[in-house]
């Protein structure tokens, strides 16, 4: 059945219906690859899921590639009883926001395949269902992993992972930008960015924003929060 096969029979039976398999795999491709393109088509085709639709599908509770549900749920947490208690009119240490840094880092691993549960494992790997049957997949290299650091409390939480072989500046982008509007909605403040200095990390937050030409007038070591549109300084 082709695509349009599939969103013209989506459109039949109604928006509340629940999205096919095969919708929510191009949907997903899409948006990671290029967020401007998916905006376009969803302006076409409004069958398409929001883009909160597709932020609530990257979230995993099983511990494979994706963003870690449980980590936002305490995050989420933290904030709430940060804002309790200053609403309580406790101490000034308690009243305080809580405020992070988020660490991107890229480790390298062992290609190979292992089975867990009798499903292979070891495959690239972007979460949400974004991996292909394992006949036609790449064998990932790489785990891209995320972890927010308190800037005013002392302790640090791992968000996510993606098993990766190449991504470029610009994919790199796309899922950073995810990455920073869920944690808009914990409630936490995000003041930094902080990665190793290999070109497309450089690339991605150049496409971002930021610019290192330093000693000249368009010198930016930071870039514009997607949502707050407050400095997110990179080191």
């Amino acid at each position: 059945m082709s695509m349009k096969e599939i969103i013209n029979r989506h459109i039949a039976a109604k928006t509340r219906a629940k999205f096919p398999i095969e919708l929510r795999k191009f949907a997903l491709s899409i948006h990671f690859y290029s967020r401007k393109a998916y905006e376009y088509l969803r302006s076409e085709w409004r069958c398409l899921p929001s883009e909160s639709t597709i932020k609530s599908w990257y979230r995993v509770v099983d511990g494979t590639p994706g963003f870690t549900d449980e980590a936002f749920s305490a995050l989420k947490l933290m904030v709430e009883t940060k804002a309790t208690l200053k609403k309580g009119r406790t101490t000034k240490k308690h009243g305080r926001e809580v405020v992070c840094n988020l660490v991107l880092d890229e480790i390298s691993i062992k290609e190979s395949v292992q089975f867990l549960n009798n499903e292979p494992q070891g495959f690239v790997n972007m979460g949400a269902g974004l991996c292909a049957d394992a006949d036609n997949q790449e064998l990932a290299n790489h785990m891209l992993t995320f972890m927010v650091v308190g800037l005013n409390g002392a302790w640090k939480l791992p968000i996510g992972y993606f098993a990766i072989r190449t991504l470029t500046g610009k994919e790199r982008a796309n899922i950073l930008k995810t990455c920073l509007e869920m944690l808009h909605e914990t409630g936490v403040k995000l003041c930094s960015l902080t990665f190793d200095g290999q070109s497309s990390t450089i690339t991605m937050v150049k496409e971002l924003g930021a610019n290192f030409n330093y000693g000249t007038s368009k010198f930016q070591p930071w870039f514009e929060h997607p949502i707050t549109k407050e400095p997110v300084y990179v080191l």
